[in-house]
């Protein structure tokens, strides 16, 4: 490999990889007793007004606030009136979104399910029922499921149904987008990825998912543990 390729490989690894301060950030929100405080007292000495940061930044730090609320019950973590009121408006903002999230993925869930179209749901919308302890834990704007090619227009038809009427197509040739007049998306895939060099369709999904209950709604299949985190890497790169 040569020095191009390592510029290369620096830049891409820059980008997918947590720098020192977000590992940091990461660590306290994530570990446990006097881990999370040493990591979080590191993180605090490197940020000039942490309420700021938490109440204006539009990325990722703002949406790890109910984590953050967490660990700072959980571990003691050092943290001013400011700073606790920031956290708990952007977690009680969160917890209001994950209400309506589940009753309109129940309306869509529900509304494929009686037009018999075959979907698994992938991404967040499962992830936040099954991996979290809290589905406020992990922030999901909208609702994707991946639904064979032939059965996509009548995966529109049917949430169409449900009040997702605003429809339209999404790149790459993924699939169709369906969107509440709350503004919450469906997103009807025809492969988990935006690529179509990765081929994470419905038959590969479904041969390893597992049925079960999903925001009470019976029989909803949903992907298992492996695949669950290959979806969440390679969405995240």
């Amino acid at each position: 490999m040569g020095a191009a390729d390592h510029a290369v490989l620096n830049r891409a690894l820059g980008r997918l990889l947590p720098g020192p301060d977000e590992t940091r950030l990461l660590r306290a929100i994530l570990h446990r007793g006097e881990s999370a405080r040493a990591s979080w007292n590191a993180f605090r000495v490197s940020v000039a007004d942490l309420p700021a940061l938490f109440r204006t930044d539009t990325g990722n730090r703002k949406r790890l606030s109910p984590l953050l609320l967490t660990s700072i019950r959980e571990n003691a973590l050092e943290a001013d009136a400011r700073l606790r009121t920031v956290v708990k408006t952007a977690t009680l903002r969160e917890e209001l979104r994950v209400g309506i999230l589940r009753e309109l993925a129940a309306a869509a869930y529900s509304a494929l399910g009686d037009a018999g179209v075959p979907f698994v749901v992938v991404r967040g919308a499962v992830l936040m029922e099954t991996v979290y302890d809290d589905g406020a834990h992990r922030h999901a704007h909208d609702v994707d499921v991946v639904v064979p090619p032939e059965h996509i227009p009548a995966a529109v038809e049917a949430v169409r149904g449900a009040g997702f009427e605003d429809v339209h197509a999404l790149p790459w040739e993924q699939g169709q987008e369906a969107r509440h007049r709350t503004q919450l998306p469906v997103q009807l895939v025809q492969r988990a990825f935006r690529l179509p060099f990765y081929p994470a369709d419905f038959a590969r999904l479904a041969e390893r998912a597992r049925r079960g209950e999903l925001v009470e709604v019976e029989g909803v299949l949903r992907p298992d543990a492996t695949d669950s985190l290959l979806l969440a890497l390679g969405r995240a790169s």
